[in-house]
């Protein structure tokens, strides 16, 4: 089933501007807190009404501005997780579900019975929320919004509020329980290893545009813009200049290899991606500022020593059992270029 988006919105000082159409069954928008993630969920479901624009789901449009066409969210057979789930204080978990349904009273207790025992909680029946973790809360508004048989889902970081293995066990949980109905999904997040696991097309959205739409792994691992390529992990970036003729990252002081493309504005890569070697007092000589010891390994942070011009910092993340260096000894870096985002825009 196709999703079609295609919306301006404006509120305040803020514009949002997004696009994009896909058939795939789990899409991600990607983005910073105040990017219009959230916003765009609820322009989707029609809680917010664009200004501009046409949301579609398969033949079924949903807002078509040109038209004066606004489908009211009680119709529009979406299903909604918001990062509080609200769920109603006043009901039990079995009657939060049923209240979501139509028709025969009795079979949609017997279909949200069996949903509560799908989500291994059938016990929780006659519990309040007040009476449930995160976790089981999160279980019972799932299992609402499969019972209204949506068109489509929504998930607005849907995990961010659940710890450690809870959080894995509930995405393994959620995602797979959706994938069976083969329902068609977007999930808002601003955490690119959630992204990575779930979905399979990708929107990044920067201060209210969208600025890439893609398959995941084009998204990830060849970023067109600097937005972009911080969202999925390129945590060092700089701009590209030609000195002599030869590559180099002007904001770090040091000269790449010779393949960078001209035309490359930025180049940017990730710390987990460089490799470093004692150095000589040579050009591309960087010092050690700053080490910052975590359990798995450590974090160098690299600077160009120089008294007249102020550099960037470099990260680079090496494991523990590497780490012989000290604060103040001189290195170099070598980067291969494959790792090597070069960004145009």
């Amino acid at each position: 089933m196709s999703i079609n988006v295609d919306i301006k919105k404006k509120i305040g000082d803020f514009d949002l501007n997004i696009k994009f159409k896909s058939d795939k069954k789990m899409i991600a928008i990607l983005g910073a807190s105040g990017s219009g993630k959230s916003m765009t969920l609820k322009c989707i479901s029609g809680l917010l009404s664009p200004d501009e624009g046409f949301i579609s789901i398969g033949d079924k449009i949903l807002f078509d501005s040109r038209d004066s066409l606004n489908i009211p969210v009680g119709k529009r057979k979406i299903g909604y997780m918001f990062q509080s789930y609200a769920l109603f204080p006043h009901m039990t978990a079995l009657e939060n579900i049923v209240f979501a349904m139509t028709g025969d009273s009795r079979e949609n207790k017997r279909i949200a019975e069996s949903l509560l025992k799908s989500f291994y909680i059938p016990e929780l029946a006659d519990r309040y929320p007040s009476q449930l973790s995160g976790g089981q809360k999160q279980r019972v508004a799932m299992a609402r919004i499969l019972a209204t048989k949506p068109d489509l889902i929504l998930l607005d970081e849907p995990f961010s509020a659940l710890d450690g293995m809870l959080r894995w066990n509930m995405e393994e949980e959620i995602i797979g329980m959706i994938r069976e109905y083969d329902i068609p999904t977007i999930l808002v997040s601003h955490d690119r290893d959630e992204v990575y696991r779930i979905c399979d097309e990708v929107v990044v959205l920067n201060s209210g545009k969208m600025e890439v739409f893609g398959e995941k792994t084009e998204v990830f691992l060849n970023p067109k813009t600097i937005a972009n390529s911080i969202l999925v992990g390129f945590d060092n970036y700089s701009r590209h200049e030609r000195i002599s003729g030869k590559p180099y990252a002007s904001d770090f002081g040091i000269y790449l290899d010779e393949n960078i493309d001209e035309k490359a504005k930025y180049i940017a890569f990730k710390s987990s991606d460089i490799d470093i070697d004692r150095a000589l007092n040579d050009e591309n000589a960087l010092y050690i500022k700053r080490i910052i010891k975590e359990v798995k390994g450590s974090t160098l942070i690299l600077n160009k020593k120089s008294s007249t011009d102020d550099y960037k910092d470099i990260k680079v993340d090496i494991s523990n059992e590497k780490n012989m260096l000290k604060k103040g000894d001189q290195v170099s870096i070598r980067i291969q270029n494959e790792k090597i985002a070069q960004i145009k825009a």
